[in-house]
């Protein structure tokens, strides 16, 4: 990999940005565009991949990673940019986050053989006590994997310009481009992982391969993909594991015609779920903690009781009674 110590080596290995929306999403004016154009200057050739999920949380990454990195080959750099999403653990504590970090590690590490480094950015809630950073503190010092922890920098140095308060703004985002830059160039990558460590404890269940006959829906946005499962209020769908399982979190897509979801477990009390927010106006993956022991479950649609106030104006019909439901996040192992 061209950073292990100089740019000759290997010059047109990509890199990846795997994170939440406060990376961009690769537009011109994201960050990662700007890291881009450093390295460019360098005679580096290659290219910033952000894979950005907006307002996921890490444990639902937990199970995407596979989606996300997709595209990674053997030896290429992904950053994690893992800290700053809102709901992410909310309330959790750090040997919860360390679960979820570590596996999202194991995967990358072991079964995509890739090379990594943290990046923890800035936002307004998000301090150094906050249970992700102090997890991403310990797995990184566990396997020596690189950190930039940004959020002191600009939060001593007040230039962290947003328009919105989360997301940066273009000069905020060519300023992290460049402390990346140079953070990379200066950083070897030599993690500390052994093969036996390296059983992800979390994946994900796909609903599309078990659910024969129901009407499907690919949603296809910012370099990744999700197939889900189109239910109307009232359908269900049924779902044998044959075993007893834990799951630890259901995926779908927010979107202004989307409602609520109930899932019925063979032993105990069924939950039920919001499959929308305010800031739905268009769709995109969602997802929402669980935590259920069953061998077979039973997902259902139910009837939208109430409006959605969207902080946004949408293309997408408010009145609908569609869910899209993807599958759910499986602990697989400690």
């Amino acid at each position: 990999m061209f950073i292990s110590s100089n740019l000759s080596e290997s010059q047109d290995d990509n890199i990846h940005i795997i994170g939440f929306s406060i990376t961009g999403y690769g537009d011109q004016n994201s960050f990662g565009k700007s890291l881009e154009r450093c390295l460019a200057l360098r005679g580096w050739n290659g290219t910033v991949r952000d894979i950005s999920y907006g307002g996921l949380t890490l444990d639902g990454l937990a199970g995407m990673v596979a989606h996300a990195s997709a595209n990674v080959k053997h030896g290429e750099l992904v950053i994690l940019e893992i800290a700053t999403s809102h709901f992410s653990l909310h309330g959790r504590t750090q040997d919860e986050a360390f679960k979820y970090i570590a596996s999202v590690v194991k995967y990358l590490t072991c079964i995509r053989k890739a090379r990594i480094a943290f990046l923890n950015l800035f936002r307004q809630d998000l301090d150094d006590l906050d249970s992700v950073v102090l997890a991403i503190r310990e797995i990184s010092s566990k396997y020596n994997l690189p950190v930039l922890d940004l959020k002191a920098r600009f939060r001593d140095s007040g230039v962290f310009n947003a328009d919105d308060g989360i997301h940066p703004d273009h000069s905020t985002c060519t300023h992290i481009g460049e402390l990346v830059a140079n953070f990379l160039l200066s950083t070897n990558f030599d993690n500390a992982m052994h093969i036996d460590e390296c059983t992800p404890s979390f994946e994900f269940y796909n609903l599309s391969t078990v659910a024969s006959g129901q009407d499907g829906y690919r949603y296809e946005g910012r370099g990744k993909y999700l197939d889900t499962i189109i239910l109307l209020a009232g359908q269900s769908i049924p779902v044998s594991f044959k075993k007893k399982t834990k799951l630890c979190g259901l995926y779908f897509l927010f979107g202004p015609e989307t409602g609520f979801i109930e899932i019925t477990p063979n032993i105990g009390a069924p939950i039920e779920l919001i499959t929308y927010d305010e800031n739905s106006y268009y769709r995109r993956v969602g997802f929402r903690p669980i935590d259920i022991d069953a061998e077979d479950v039973v997902i259902v649609a139910l009837p939208k009781t109430r409006d959605v106030q969207l902080r946004r104006s949408s293309n997408l019909s408010t009145a609908s009674r569609r869910d899209f439901v993807a599958g759910f996040l499986v602990q697989s192992g400690d």
